[in-house]
C-alpha cells in the first residue's frame, strides 16, 4: 500500500517527460503540434530540420499561468533561451509568439508549479507550427568602437564571419543610418552614434530577407580612467580673452545598468572609505571564509544577481555561498594564472588581492570589517583588510596589507583599492594576484601586471566597470541656464558671453521602471578688465518707444567702445519697434555682448458704453469685444459688485441682475478695464387713485 502511495506521490509532483527529437521535413508543410502541460510539468519537444537550415516556431493560440508557468524556447546550442524576454507571453497569452533558431534544431520546453493547468482546466491548449526556414542565417558579431579623443561619437563593427546562404548582406541601424553593404566576410562599421544611444544593428540576407540577425541594444561613452563620483560636471572654469572658448566634460563612474557579460579595466585615484569602523567578520582564523553576509542590495556579477556572500581571510570575496565557513586556500604558483580554478582559485570570486594573510596574529575582530555607504539606489559595500599581517614566521611581524573592496549598486562596478599591499618574499614566493573571475574560464578580467607573481603596490586603485548590452535606459545631456539641451555627449565647448553656470544631467531608468535624475553643476567665468549691465528685458504698453542703456564699469571702461545691432555707438539709444537690441561692448580685443528684448504692444481699448437703467424689459447685454483686436485672442474676466464672476469668460455677458458690472480683457502683456452700473428706471410713476 505504501509503495503504490509514494508512486502516486511521485507522479503527481513531477511530470518530466521528454518526447525526442521530431524531424521537419523542410520540403513539406508546416509541422503542427499541440499540447495540454499538466501541474509540475517539464516536458520538452525537440525538433531537427532536415535540410540542416534554422527552424521557426509560431504560436497559433494557447495560454499560460501568467508568472508562475514558463515557457522555455531553447536555441540549437541547447542554453540560449529564446523566450528569455517574454517567458509567460503576453501576461500569459502565446498566441503571436514567434522563435528562430540559429541552428538546425530548437526546443519547446514547458516548467509548470503546482496548480491551474491546462490539464486541470486552467489555461488553453498549445497550438504551435514547426517550419524551416528557407536560407541560412549568417554568422556575425558586434562591438562598439568609441572616439574618446575627439567628441566621443561611437561606431559598431559588424564582423561576417559567414554569409550563411545569402551572396550579400546588408547592414541597417534602427536609427536611420545609411545602409552598409557587406558583399563577403569581413569586418564592417556603421555609424555614428552619440554617446549613450541605444542602437539595435540588424544583418540581412539581401537573396531571402527572412534571414536576418540583429545585435542586442548597444552604447558607448567615453569614461576615461573613470570618475570619483556617480557624476562629476568637472571643475569650475576662468576664462580669459586669449581663451574665450573652453571644453566641458562631465565624469561618470559607469554607464548605469550594463550587463555585466564583460568588464572594463580603469584606474582612477579617489579618495578612499575609512578602513575602520565597519562590522566586524570576525574573520580571526587563518585560511578560513566567513559565515554567509547578506548586502542590502542585488549586486549583478558576471550575469547572476546575488544578494550574499562570502569573505576570505586571503583577501577574496565569494558569491558562491556554499564555502561560508570553510578552508580558504592560500597556496598559489607562478604559472596559476587567472583565469584558472582549483580549490584555492574558486569561481565567482574577486580576488583583491589573493595572497596568504593571517588574521590570526594578534586576532582583532574588526581588523576585517565591512559596511555600506551611500544612498539607495547607488549605495557601496565596503570590505576593509586594516592593516592585516602575512602569514609565515619571516612576515608577520614585518609585513602588513590594508586593502579594500568595493561593490556598486546598480552600477554593479568593482573597485580594488590597494592601499599598502607589500610581498614577503618569505613565504609561497610573496605570490599575489588581483583580479575577477565569473561562472567559468572564459568569465575573467585581470588589471595589467596585477596575475598572479611577485608585485607589491602602495595607494593603487583598479576598477571593473560593466561593458555589456545595456538593461535599461540611460541617457545624458548638458543644460544652459534656462534649461535647454545645448549638449548630448560628455565632452561640450562652451563659449560664453558671461559668467555662466551649466548643469549635466544624467537620467536613469533603473530596474523597477523608476528614473533617477542626476545632476552636477560647472560654472564658467569671464576674467575681463570690465563689465557690462544693460536695460532689463522691456514689456510696455501703449507706449511709443523704450530708452535702452548699457553700463561699463572696471579699470577697462575708459577704453570701451560700443556698438548696438541698430549700428549705433553711444551707450543709450530709443527704440520704436519689438525685438532683440544686442550692444556688443569691446575693449581692446575682448567683447561682451548682452541682449535686451522689447515688446511694446497696445492695450485692447474696450467701452462697455454708459451705465443702463433698465427693468429687464428687454434682455441686457454687455458687449466687451476690443475694437483694435481680434476678440478670440482676449481673455475676459467679469465681476459683479466686485465678485469675479468665474464662470463668465465670453466677451459677452447677459444681464439679469442689478449691480455695478466690470471686466479686464487681457491680451498678452497688457489688459484694459471698464465698469457699468446697472439700476432700475427712474422714469416710472406710480398713481394709487381717489379713496372709496
Amino acid at each position: 500500500m505504501s509503495a503504490k502511495i509514494y508512486l502516486a506521490l511521485f507522479l503527481f509532483f513531477t511530470t518530466a517527460l521528454s518526447f525526442g527529437q521530431t524531424t521537419v521535413d523542410c520540403s513539406a508543410n508546416p509541422l503542427n503540434n499541440t499540447f495540454c502541460y499538466a501541474n509540475n510539468d517539464n516536458s520538452s519537444f525537440e525538433f531537427q530540420s532536415s535540410n540542416g537550415f534554422p527552424l521557426r516556431i509560431v504560436f497559433n493560440s494557447g495560454t499560460v499561468e501568467n508568472n508562475f508557468d514558463e515557457v522555455v524556447i531553447l536555441d540549437s546550442n541547447g542554453i540560449t533561451d529564446l523566450n528569455e524576454e517574454t517567458p509567460y507571453g503576453n501576461n500569459g497569452d502565446l498566441t503571436g509568439l514567434t522563435y528562430t533558431s540559429s541552428g538546425d534544431t530548437i526546443t519547446v520546453m514547458i516548467t509548470s508549479d503546482v496548480s491551474n493547468s491546462c490539464q486541470s482546466g486552467g489555461q488553453t491548449a498549445w497550438d504551435y507550427d514547426v517550419f524551416c526556414t528557407s536560407c541560412l542565417n549568417p554568422e556575425v558579431s558586434f562591438a562598439t568602437e568609441g572616439n574618446c579623443d575627439g567628441d566621443g561619437e561611437f561606431f559598431i563593427n559588424v564582423d561576417v564571419t559567414d554569409l550563411g546562404s545569402a551572396s550579400a548582406l546588408e547592414i541597417t541601424d534602427d536609427q536611420g543610418s545609411t545602409p552598409v553593404s557587406a558583399p563577403g566576410t569581413g569586418t564592417y562599421q556603421i555609424g555614428p552614434y552619440v554617446p549613450f544611444t541605444n542602437v539595435i544593428v540588424t544583418v540581412t540576407n539581401l537573396d531571402d530577407t527572412s534571414c536576418a540577425v540583429s545585435s542586442d541594444p548597444l552604447t558607448f561613452v567615453c569614461i576615461g580612467d573613470g570618475g570619483c563620483e556617480l557624476l562629476n560636471a568637472g571643475p569650475d572654469v576662468i576664462l580669459s580673452c586669449e581663451t574665450p572658448c573652453t571644453e566641458l566634460e562631465a565624469e561618470i563612474i559607469a554607464v548605469p545598468r550594463l550587463t555585466t557579460s564583460s568588464y572594463l579595466v580603469q584606474g582612477p585615484i579617489c579618495d578612499l572609505p575609512p578602513v575602520s569602523g565597519g562590522t566586524p567578520t570576525n574573520l580571526v582564523i587563518d585560511d578560513r571564509w566567513s559565515d554567509v553576509i547578506t548586502i542590502p542590495f542585488t549586486f549583478n556579477y558576471f550575469q547572476n544577481d546575488y544578494t550574499q556572500l562570502v569573505m576570505a581571510a586571503n583577501g577574496q570575496i565569494s558569491f558562491d555561498t556554499s564555502l561560508a565557513n570553510q578552508f580558504n586556500g592560500w597556496n598559489s604558483a607562478p604559472e596559476d594564472l587567472l583565469p584558472y580554478t582549483d580549490s584555492n582559485f574558486p569561481l565567482n570570486t574577486i580576488y583583491g588581492a589573493f595572497h596568504d594573510l593571517n588574521p590570526a596574529v594578534n586576532p582583532d575582530p574588526a581588523r576585517i570589517n565591512y559596511f555600506v555607504t551611500g544612498e539607495a539606489p547607488f549605495r557601496i559595500f565596503v570590505l576593509n583588510f586594516n592593516n592585516v599581517p602575512h602569514f609565515g614566521s619571516s612576515c608577520d611581524s614585518t609585513f602588513f596589507t590594508t586593502q579594500q573592496i568595493l561593490l556598486y549598486e546598480s552600477l554593479n562596478v568593482i573597485d580594488v583599492n590597494l592601499i599598502n599591499k607589500p610581498s614577503c618574499p618569505g613565504w609561497n614566493e610573496g605570490l599575489a594576484t588581483l583580479g575577477i573571475m565569473g561562472n567559468d574560464l572564459t568569465e575573467f578580467s585581470v588589471p595589467p601586471g596585477r596575475n598572479t607573481g611577485v608585485w607589491e603596490a602602495t595607494n593603487e586603485n583598479w576598477r571593473f566597470v560593466p561593458n555589456g548590452e545595456p538593461t535599461g535606459a540611460s541617457s545624458f545631456q548638458w543644460l544652459d541656464p534656462t534649461g535647454a539641451v545645448i549638449g548630448t555627449s560628455p565632452r561640450i565647448t562652451v563659449c560664453p558671453t558671461e559668467d555662466t553656470v551649466y548643469t549635466a544631467v544624467l537620467t536613469t531608468e533603473l530596474e523597477d521602471g523608476s528614473t533617477e535624475v542626476r545632476m552636477d553643476e560647472v560654472l564658467v567665468e569671464l576674467e575681463l578688465s570690465f563689465a557690462i549691465e544693460v536695460t532689463p528685458d522691456v514689456q510696455a504698453c501703449d507706449q511709443e518707444s523704450a530708452d535702452l542703456s548699457v553700463t561699463v564699469s572696471g579699470s577697462g571702461a575708459p577704453n570701451a567702445t560700443i556698438l548696438w545691432s541698430t549700428g549705433e555707438t553711444t551707450p543709450t539709444i530709443t527704440v520704436s519697434e519689438s525685438g532683440d537690441y544686442t550692444v556688443t561692448v569691446t575693449v581692446e580685443n575682448c567683447s561682451l555682448e548682452k541682449t535686451i528684448n522689447v515688446q511694446l504692444e497696445d492695450s485692447p481699448v474696450i467701452d462697455l458704453g454708459a451705465d443702463i437703467e433698465t427693468c429687464f424689459e428687454a434682455p441686457v447685454i454687455l458687449d466687451a469685444s476690443p475694437t483694435n483686436f481680434d476678440p478670440a485672442i482676449a481673455t475676459y474676466e467679469w465681476s459683479k459688485d466686485g465678485i469675479v464672476l468665474a464662470s463668465e469668460t465670453d466677451a459677452t455677458l447677459v444681464v439679469t441682475e442689478l449691480g455695478e458690472y466690470s471686466v479686464v480683457v487681457t491680451i498678452g502683456f497688457c489688459s484694459s478695464t471698464d465698469s457699468i452700473l446697472i439700476e432700475p428706471r427712474s422714469d416710472l410713476e406710480v398713481t394709487a387713485g381717489d379713496d372709496f
